[in-house]
């Protein structure tokens, strides 16, 4: 039987005599290809199309041109007759058939040259009628090139007879091995699989992100009624965003106003969102050394003094309104301290915050408990839903996750600084095969940068930054320093096995793996010994029913490894 292109013919367009033609040439052997409704398009944009398309390494191609019905030639007009009604058609079929072959010949020229080419020629095809008893036919229709009827029976004759008309006439001869042959397949029918990339794909997904957003907005539109708040949410659920957009909002009417978080990185890009609004961004020692302008003093110092400053009459403070993001990690005085002083002035203080986050303390502020005006943002609207359920799973948090969906986060284990390499440079190359921009990819590690087993300063060829905004580099730095912030692709390591049965250290994960939008690996050093697994393991699952094992490990976190 011969290769059949396609291998299941979608339909033959009503035609008996071709769908007969196609019985026909699927008694050719497996030397032959079977093309049917070749369609083509020549230089011009002239489209057309070939009933059949016969390839053979040794004969080369011939284009078959299939006409059913009764059949008329009369005074240099070629007429089809419906052998039903009894009407009259004006077809030009060697016309056609001619048409197809040099559109196929332009083609197998613009792709191959001698000796890859095969020679190609072209035949009519009548199967529901005889022309054994016509003496002549006209000058376009050799006798070779016409098959009718009683050909059906007998297919690889009639194309055989075609075949060798064409070799005479056109003077060529190729004869082609099986490597030249499948090129010229190739030509003919090109396989190709193209798949978006991630990259491509995160545009449409933050246009629905911006959708999910209905719910934080409604809240922005609450917190015009009210002077306080504490607005609570879990990773994703937009805290940083409205309290940016809060912040834009005071200024606009032209107040003055600070946007206060705890690290550097979250900082400088508060600024930068904020720009060019009058907005203040500061971090609390920043905010400090500004206002008490003592650059000597140390990180402790200079927090001792501002707490001082702000017990007592606080002369010189600029700001009217105050908006804290990432709060459960403030100093419980401070944020006690600033939203007294704020009432006092008739401004405005808002506190973002997540309870599963304060990874430094061992309790919330008592504010965050007391106030009078607590919100809950429950939508997740920064995560795909298999990373928010992997980074909720960690804590057994519950959420409503977006719904849009992505790749499922892998966990991988390692013993050794270069398995641990390895892991990176795998997670580095595949993300910016997805097309995720250098800038939007993330390494965080759940160590210190000096206790931290990854040491590399490139990976897949980019430099290695511990810098924030650094373009055209990698940044690898700790989950502390990244927390509120956010990458398209994130890859967390040194996640020891002991450190996790600890609930401190399960915050961590949860803070690091919501950071990560769309492409999200886990790297897990296994550093127990086999005498103490079975212990760790448990605390890690938490009494749950998994398997306490790298099986289990990854369905807690409802990833594959």
């Amino acid at each position: 039987m011969p290769l059949l292109i396609p291998q299941v013919p979608q339909n033959f367009n009503g035609s008996w005599g071709e769908s007969q033609a196609f019985e026909a040439l699927c008694a050719l052997d497996g030397e032959h290809a079977v093309f049917h409704s070749f369609s083509w398009l020549r230089e011009k944009g002239q489209p057309g199309e070939a009933d059949f398309v016969v390839a053979h390494p040794g004969k080369g191609i011939l284009v078959i041109e299939v006409k059913s019905g009764g059949i008329e030639y009369k005074r240099g007009e070629w007429l089809q007759i419906n052998t039903k009604t009894g009407y009259k058609k004006r077809i030009a079929p060697f016309v056609q058939a001619a048409r197809s072959k040099y559109a196929i010949l332009e083609r197998l020229k613009s792709f191959l040259s001698p000796p890859d080419t095969p020679m190609v020629g072209h035949a009519v095809w009548f199967p529901s009628v005889s022309l054994s008893g016509i003496a002549a036919l006209p000058p376009e229709a050799d006798k070779e090139i016409t098959l009718d009827g009683a050909d059906l029976s007998q297919p690889l004759k009639a194309i055989n007879r075609a075949f060798a008309y064409w070799e005479r006439a056109a003077r060529f001869k190729a004869r082609l091995n099986k490597a030249q042959f499948g090129k010229v397949l190739d030509v003919l029918c090109p396989h190709f699989c193209v798949t978006l990339k991630l990259g491509d794909e995160v545009a449409a997904a933050e246009r629905q992100y911006i959708r999910l957003t209905e719910q934080q907005f409604a809240i922005l539109q609450l917190l015009a009624e009210q002077k306080a708040a504490a607005i609570s949410g879990l990773a994703g659920t937009g805290k940083t965003m409205l309290a940016v957009e809060k912040a834009k909002a005071l200024a606009e009417q032209g107040r003055e106003v600070l946007l206060l978080c705890f690290n550097n990185f979250l900082r400088d890009f508060l600024k930068a969102n904020c720009a060019p609004h009058s907005i203040s961004c500061h971090n609390v020692h920043s905010l400090a050394y500004e206002l008490l302008g003592k650059p000597e003093l140390s990180f402790d110092a200079i927090l001792a003094e501002f707490k001082a400053f702000l017990a007592g009459e606080c002369n010189g403070w600029p700001y009217q309104d105050v908006i804290v993001d990432e709060g459960q990690d403030i100093d419980d005085d401070i944020l006690c301290r600033l939203a007294k002083l704020c009432k006092s002035r008739d401004g405005s203080f808002y506190v973002f915050y997540d309870k599963n986050q304060f990874v430094g303390k061992n309790k919330l502020s008592s504010w965050l408990d007391s106030a009078e005006c607590r919100l809950v943002l429950s939508k997740n609207c920064r995560n795909t839903m298999e990373i928010s359920s992997t980074a909720y799973g960690i804590i057994g948090a519950a959420a409503e996750p977006s719904k849009i969906s992505g790749i499922r986060p892998r966990v991988k284990f390692y013993s050794t600084e270069k398995e641990l390499l390895d892991i990176t440079e795998k997670f580095v190359q595949y993300a910016v095969k997805e097309q995720i921009p250098v800038n939007e990819i993330a390494i965080l590690t759940a160590q210190t940068l000096e206790k931290s087993r990854f040491t590399a300063r490139e990976a897949a060829g980019l430099e290695i930054t511990n810098n924030f905004g650094e373009k055209g580099k990698l940044l690898f730095t700790t989950i502390r320093k990244f927390k509120g912030l956010e990458a398209d692709a994130v890859l967390l390591l040194d996640c020891s096995l002991r450190d996790m049965a600890e609930e401190g250290a399960k915050r961590l994960l949860y803070s690091g793996a919501s950071r990560a939008k769309y492409i999200l690996r886990i790297a897990v050093r296994e550093d127990l010994p086999e005498a103490e697994h079975e212990e760790y393991m448990n605390k890690i699952l938490g009494g749950r029913d998994l398997p306490k094992s790298r099986e289990g490990l990854a369905r807690l976190f409802n990833a594959s490894f």
